[in-house]
């Protein structure tokens, strides 16, 4: 079973996975990145209804290895870290130590993929051909709707969840991100100013 926390500038979904079932609970992320259980939901850790802080440890480029030290600490403030597979792996018991109600998960972007994957689970452009994001030339835009891409998502977040022994499977670039950010694509407006 993979539980997957959604990423969607401001908000985000946590699903639980299961035998091809999924379950939702909604969530969300305040603008100083504390995320909690929606009002109703049922929170991640019992008897907690709270805002709690987290950190998308992900985007930090070129980090090496923490210390023993580092890590600990890190475990003390944070309720969720979000990382990429595998990376603390080695170090759980450490900081699950330093804080029993620690949750991992693994960073899995949810638009974009490499790899040679069925065609059909790829966007493709009028022409026909593969669009692909602007700061990563390798990574194409997937087809969103595509059930083929939906059970690649699903697979992928289960395989990383397991083999990372986190909690969870993070799905970034949700919503309108790769519209805005610069990184993934740009958006054209044609003579005129009309767009559809």
């Amino acid at each position: 079973m993979a539980r997957i926390v959604a990423g969607v500038l401001g908000a985000g979904l946590a699903l639980s996975v299961a035998g091809g079932a999924a379950s939702a609970t909604p969530r969300h992320t305040s603008a100083t990145g504390e995320v909690g259980a929606a009002a109703g939901a049922t929170a991640s850790r019992a008897g907690s209804n709270i805002l709690r802080l987290w950190v998308p440890e992900f985007m930090g480029r070129g980090h090496g290895p923490y210390t023993d030290a580092e890590l600990t600490a890190m475990a003390k403030r944070f309720s969720m870290i979000v990382t990429m597979p595998k990376k603390f792996t080695p170090k759980l018991a450490l900081m699950k130590k330093a804080n029993p109600a620690l949750e991992l998960s693994v960073y899995r972007n949810a638009t974009f993929a490499t790899g040679a994957l069925p065609e059909a689970t790829y966007a493709h452009t009028a022409a026909g051909e593969r669009i692909h994001s602007l700061k990563w030339p390798t990574t194409y835009l997937m087809e969103l709707d595509s059930p083929a891409w939906h059970k690649q998502i699903a697979t992928t977040c289960t395989n990383m969840v397991a083999a990372s022994k986190y909690d969870y499977c993070y799905l970034d670039v949700l919503g309108n991100g790769p519209l805005i950010s610069g990184d993934y694509m740009w958006l054209f407006v044609p003579e005129g100013g009309v767009i559809g």
